[in-house]
């Protein structure tokens, strides 16, 4: 799930599994806790997850390469 921040280039993805297992653990990620919609039951819950900057997560990559 992409996490949007102020500025943009702080933003985040996070990573989460549904049935409640907390993701692995890597280098490049820190544990965090995530909101989530629950649409079944119109309401939230939170679950472990693991957050990790746009540029970690796509290889260091930039934006401009991504889009290339």
């Amino acid at each position: 799930m992409f996490v949007p921040a102020d500025p943009p280039r702080t933003s985040s993805d996070a990573f989460w599994r549904p049935y409640g297992e907390a993701p692995p653990t890597v280098a490049s990620g820190s544990p965090d806790e995530l909101g989530v919609g629950v649409p079944a039951e119109e309401s939230s819950q939170h679950v472990e997850s693991l957050r990790s900057g746009i540029r970690a997560a796509h290889g260091g990559a930039n934006i401009t390469q991504l889009a290339a």
